[in-house]
């Protein structure tokens, strides 16, 4: 065997100052990579925030960025597997030009799939670039491996939590932080062939690390009880058993392996297994919405157009109230139903052109061919489990898909060629990097401002002159107990710092000596809603809102106090009175957005929430509906 390839697919190391400035970008890039993929694989998802792929896709975008500015500063542009790079940009072509003849329900769920399909491609032209070498590979395995010993460890012992005390909660489906057992197992379908493959095949002082993050991950895999997981993987096995170690090897030890691990999960999960599933009613409603659109129903928009398609057989399995099918379960099926057969094609142009890189890859004399091998079978089972599962819509899993297939494409010939047009194809090169780069911080400041977001209301401020003002309130009326304005001002008092209880307290007093004032009536009932005293609260603002039918903010109020108490209609027709009135009343808009989310209709919460953004972008609780309804 030959060395593999000189590190050709990062800037070369030429003397002089740009050929320093293209090391540097080019070291800042990886040091991004590595960051990177330990988020992906350790940074906790939330119920609404999606953080581990929000991070993961901010420091992508900056390694990314970093790789294009190292080759704007070398004046050479260079990346392995360009007809793949080519073809795999094909499907967020079809997205990206889909508004131009068609009309999309949703904007924003059509932005996040044109973003996901085209970061893809990107990503491995990124990952490609940045692991050009062997040393560089081994670095980005050495991080990988502890990023899974985390995730993997985690999943491992809230699976162990039901069997021994160990102060971690338990679950019968482990998810490690990924927030769902299939992105785990899609996330370990990726990345354990490859751990496993340097453990057993490669060599170093780092060969026990790998043996310990490949063995942690199996457990792990095992502890999702995913069913689509076990099947990319058994697929991975073989794939990248064949790949590896040669045909006339791997088909008997991938079938004693594959035996081994068949009887172990028969044996301990056959109710897992055996448990009904409703996948297939999913798959032939879904066709049956492709035949009525040939063309698609647009990028992101399948949870938006499939329910005049479910069949009462499906809904029954998955009521409207409580659930909503949000993807076809396999992803051929669903780019099928989203872009039609255009979209389906450029897909299979991508695989096609995928095969035949990875091929011409294969052929070459490498030093570390079971990588190369063991990363194509990660990728080849990832793909298999996507045909019966939704895991390539969660966007960790995409990006880990780009990472590893960069990893793979690292071992290709690159295709290099100097930058065109000379100092202003550089300066193009180099404002695509920038671009990038404002991105990738433009991403952050989101992901944190999002969190900032979740974090629950600060009580207003308060100082010693508010608490004088609400003791001499209360000395005065020990003297006064009658003095209705007394009460009454005591009530705004405490309302004006968010003292509800108390201040409903004072109003009711201030109530009961006034029967019927309509001043006390509305303050009582809104610090009352604001409490979530919701009953009491509809008690009073009814009176209010029939006799000031204007008084917006009243009508509102009661419109949270209804739909608290499960008048959900009630509610939403509150909200229109308002925007009847005011069609750009924000707070209304948000209302009845939320209204159509608690009923479960997506379509029209998310069209009242992009309705809502358009006119006040910075509305802090639309764009968090807007993120949960993406979710």
């Amino acid at each position: 065997m030959t060395a593999s390839h000189p590190a050709a697919t990062h800037p070369p190391s030429d003397a002089g100052t740009e050929g320093t400035l293209a090391r540097g970008l080019s070291g800042l890039g990886l040091v991004l990579l590595l960051l990177a993929i330990a988020a992906l694989a350790v940074v906790p998802d939330e119920a609404v925030l999606r953080g581990k792929a929000l991070w993961g896709r901010s420091l992508i975008l900056g390694a990314i960025s970093c790789a294009l500015l190292a080759q704007a500063a070398a004046g050479r542009l260079s990346a392995p597997w360009t007809p793949f790079l080519a073809a795999a940009l094909g499907p967020a072509a079809v997205a990206a030009l889909f508004p131009l003849h068609s009309t999309l329900t949703s904007p924003s769920l059509a932005r996040d799939e044109i973003w996901r399909l085209a970061l893809v491609p990107t990503t491995v032209f990124g990952a490609a670039a940045l692991l050009g070498d062997a040393a560089r590979r081994r670095r980005f395995l050495a991080v990988l491996a502890l990023g899974v010993l985390v995730a993997g460890g985690h999943a491992v012992a809230q699976r162990a939590g039901g069997l021994v005390p160990i102060g971690i909660e338990p679950a019968v489906r482990a998810e490690g932080g990924f927030g769902n057992p299939v992105f785990l197992g899609a996330f370990l379908v990726l990345v354990t062939p490859v751990l496993l493959a340097e453990a057993l095949l490669g060599g170093g002082r780092l060969r026990w690390l790998f043996a310990a993050a490949g063995g942690v991950a199996v457990a792990a895999l095992l502890a999702t009880a995913s069913a689509g997981a076990w099947l990319g993987f058994g697929a991975a096995l073989v794939l990248g058993l064949c790949l590896t170690v040669g045909r006339s090897r791997a088909l008997g030890i991938a079938l004693s392996l594959l035996a081994v691990v068949a009887v172990v999960i028969v044996g301990t999960r056959l109710g897992m297994i055996l448990r009904p599933r409703a996948h297939t009613l999913i798959w032939r409603d879904t066709w049956s919405m492709f035949l009525a659109h040939p063309n698609g129903v647009g990028p992101g928009q399948f949870q938006l157009a499939f329910l005049p398609y479910a069949s009462d057989e499906l809904l029954a399995i998955y009521p409207r109230s409580s659930s909503i099918v949000n993807d076809a379960h396999n992803e051929p099926l669903q780019v099928l139903a989203e872009l039609g057969v255009p979209g389906f094609l450029a897909l299979l142009a991508a695989l096609v052109a995928l095969l035949a890189c990875a091929r011409a890859t294969l052929r070459r004399e490498l030093r570390e061919r079971h990588l190369l091998g063991a990363a194509l079978g990660g990728v080849l089972g990832s793909a298999t489990q996507s045909l019966v599962s939704p895991d390539l819509r969660f966007g960790v899993t995409s990006l880990v898909l780009g990472v590893m297939l960069g990893f793979a494409a690292s071992f290709g010939a690159p295709s290099t060629r100097p930058v065109p047009w000379g100092r202003f194809g550089r300066a193009l090169v180099a404002a695509l990097g920038l671009l990038g780069l404002a991105t990738a911080v433009a991403e952050s400041r989101r992901q944190t401002e999002l969190h900032e977001l979740v974090q629950p209301d600060a009580p207003p401020p308060r100082d010693a002159a508010d608490d004088a003002r609400v003791l001499e309130l209360r000395r005065a009326l020990r003297e006064h107990p009658d003095d209705v304005q007394a009460h009454f001002d005591l009530g705004t008092a405490l309302a004006e710092q968010g003292r509800d209880a108390a201040a409903a307290e004072a109003f009711a007093d201030a109530l009961e000596l006034a029967p019927g004032n309509a001043s006390i009536l509305r303050n009582l009932g809104l610090v009352e809603s604001r409490g979530h005293m919701d009953a009491a609260a509809v008690t009073h603002l009814r009176p209010v809102v029939e006799s000031a039918p204007d008084d917006d903010l009243a009508r509102l109020m009661l419109g949270w106090a209804l739909l608290r108490t499960g008048d959900v209609p009630g509610a939403a027709g509150h909200a229109r009175a308002v925007l009847a009135r005011t069609p750009d009343h924000a707070d209304a808009r948000y209302l009845l957005a939320y209204a159509a989310f608690v009923q479960g209709d997506v379509r029209s919460a998310l069209a009242e929430t992009e309705t809502l953004l358009a006119d006040h972008p910075d509305h802090r609780k639309g764009r968090l509906l807007l993120e949960v309804l993406r979710e």
